[in-house]
Order: C-alpha cells, then sequence, then structure tokens
C-alpha cells in the first residue's frame, strides 16, 4: 500500500513538472525591434556587445518590421504578457519586461544587472514556447508574474 502511494506521489510530481516553465542554465534574451527606429537599433547594438563580451548569453532577436514571422511572435508575446500598449524596443529576460532603450549607461545597466540576477537565481525562460510558429500559445505558464519597466529617452517621451 505505502509502495503505491509513493509511486503516486511521484507520478504526480513527474506530470506537475512536464508544467514548468523551461529553466535556463544562462540567461535567454528576447529583443523585438523594428528597421528605422534608432533605439532598436542602439538597444541591439548594445545587446550583441554583452552577447561578444560574454558567449554564454543566448540573445534572440525579431525584427517585427522585416520579418512576418517575428511579427507574429511578436503579438502573441505582447499579448501573453497584458500589455496593452506594446512598443519596441521590447527586451525580455525570464519575467523581466523592458520596454524602450535610453542609453547604455540606464537601460544598458538594468539589462545587464538582470543578467546578473538570473545567474544568481535561475530565471525561467517563459517564452521558450511561445516564440516558435505553430507552438501551443496556451502552453505558456498562465500566472506568469512579470515585472515591466518602460525606459524612453527623454526626447522620445510623448511622440
Amino acid at each position: 500500500m505505502l509502495r503505491a502511494i509513493i509511486f503516486s506521489i511521484v507520478v504526480a510530481l513527474t506530470d506537475l513538472a512536464q508544467f514548468q516553465p523551461a529553466r535556463a542554465a544562462e540567461p535567454e534574451i528576447y529583443y523585438f525591434g523594428a528597421n528605422g527606429c534608432d533605439f532598436c537599433a542602439n538597444g541591439l547594438t548594445f545587446l550583441k556587445r554583452l552577447q561578444n563580451d560574454d558567449a554564454r548569453i543566448r540573445l534572440h532577436d525579431y525584427d517585427i518590421s522585416g520579418n512576418p514571422d517575428d511579427a507574429i511572435i511578436y503579438v502573441r508575446v505582447v499579448t501573453a504578457i497584458g500589455l496593452s500598449n506594446p512598443q519596441v524596443p521590447l527586451t525580455i529576460i525570464g519575467h523581466h519586461v523592458i520596454i524602450g532603450y535610453e542609453d547604455d549607461e540606464s537601460t544598458g545597466n538594468e539589462i545587464r544587472l538582470t543578467v546578473e540576477q538570473c545567474r544568481v537565481k535561475s530565471c525561467p525562460d517563459i517564452l521558450h514556447g511561445l516564440v516558435t510558429i505553430g507552438s501551443d500559445v496556451a502552453a505558456m505558464e498562465p500566472s506568469a508574474s512579470w515585472t515591466v519597466h518602460r525606459r524612453f529617452a527623454k526626447s522620445a517621451q510623448g511622440q
């Protein structure tokens, strides 16, 4: 009888583990930008430099203006996050969402600190299943708690 109970618990825990988001050994950075957007270009330049300095970082770059599949993925992501006023650039690291890009010293530093935090306390790769065309949107963790930061250069505010 005790064996049956233990077996049932192990099976139940195994089933629950299937519904957990993937844990990234290293930070996964999802970046959405558009051609012709200077803030997007500056943010992407920073991220590529960050990745060149630390090859453990995995950067997923999506151009929503030049690639229809990337645009579809962007819509899926902002819908899942629940952003009512989505904008680019959009950077997502685990549960951390950064909208806009001011400069390397502010937004860049925030991204760098988020990556460091994810190394100390593993960030789940919440978007893993969402960014594949044809994947099941419902597979995303419905209770994800997002931390959203809006970062825009002072000259871009109100435009």
